[in-house]
């Protein structure tokens, strides 16, 4: 094809090798017609989408043909060559800004980036270090003091991952984004939730049904996203042990959202003792908490309704079938 790049033992791309040989062995068996490569570039620039699937059962070859234009847009979005994506691949675009107040209105910078996912990953993770300020902070008992990133990283991180992922690919002006204001921050990427989540699903356990799953593997085989279905719930995690709310999910006309804020909850040790308690156990009843907590049952009782207010604990059921979970 021309515009493929792969790096030998940095990522597993059997895959894409086996869904062409699985095309050629049709051609063979079933004495189809053989798909010329102008036929398959024609395919390509036609914009399938990454998520169509082979199907071994089918003789057709338009669905062998698919299978393999999947298989090879997979590959662009992962390895392709920075100067081939245009025109063909104008939606594997990174777009950056930091904007001056809390509006569009004005740019302090603005950027854009092409190239494969991993490329954009670590171009956003630059921009974000490059424009996110360090708060400092002073503990007592302690000589210097403790700078800490403006958001924890790795949530940020998962979010721009998730956001590769799970992004429609299919439309080609799509893109992910990054942007900064100075009362938050925002990672958006083209296309709406799918399998019927919503947001509010986000913030609970969900079924993991990624929707670009080549590159999903390929994400998870390198590391860089843990276990299907757990990004957001991530997220949620490390902003709270960072002392934030948690990030808001947001769906709105072709594009979902991601926003965090730098806002943070003056807690209490057993406030704090709690959230670890929950995040260690998952959903538990007021028994279980108590029977890992120092305190009163009242007292502890008292803080988790605080906790509730805050929007750092939920309670999910009722009576003895209550639990409490971050």
């Amino acid at each position: 094809m021309g515009f493929f790049v792969f790096v030998p033992g940095s990522f597993d791309v059997g895959d894409v090798y086996h869904a062409w040989a699985l095309s050629q062995e049709k051609v063979a068996r079933e004495r189809v017609r053989p798909m010329m490569l102008g036929e398959l570039n024609a395919i390509v620039a036609g914009g399938e989408s990454e998520q169509v699937e082979f199907k071994k059962s089918t003789g057709q070859r338009t669905d062998a043909a698919k299978a393999v234009c999947a298989m090879l847009n997979a590959a662009v979005v992962l390895f392709g060559k920075a100067d081939r994506f245009m025109p063909h691949y104008p939606q594997c675009l990174l777009r950056m800004a930091r904007f001056r107040g809390v509006t569009k209105s004005e740019f302090i910078d603005n950027q854009q980036a092409r190239g494969h996912a991993f490329q954009l990953l670590i171009r956003a993770q630059r921009f974000m270090q490059d424009h996110l300020p360090i708060a400092g902070r002073i503990v007592p008992g302690v000589f210097e003091r403790i700078d800490e990133p403006l958001y924890p990283p790795e949530a940020l991180r998962e979010a721009l991952a998730n956001a590769l992922c799970h992004r429609d690919y299919g439309i080609g002006g799509g893109s992910i984004g990054v942007a900064i204001f100075d009362d938050r921050l925002e990672i958006s990427s083209t296309g709406p939730l799918h399998f019927g989540l919503t947001p509010d699903d986000l913030l609970k356990p969900h079924a993991s049904k990624p929707w670009n799953r080549l590159i999903s593997n390929v994400f998870y085989r390198r590391a860089i996203i843990e276990q299907w279905g757990r990004g957001t719930l991530k997220m949620v995690e490390l902003t709270r042990q960072a002392g934030l709310v948690p990030p808001e999910f947001e769906e709105q006309t072709g594009e979902v959202i991601v926003r965090f804020r730098p806002v943070g909850y003056e807690l209490s040790a057993l406030q704090e003792e709690i959230l670890n308690v929950l995040a260690e156990l998952g959903p538990s009843s007021i028994a279980e908490i108590v029977g890992s907590v120092e305190g009163a049952k009242r007292t502890i009782q008292r803080n988790l309704n605080t906790l509730r207010e805050s929007g750092l604990v939920r309670l999910e059921g009722s009576g003895r079938s209550a639990r409490w979970t971050v």
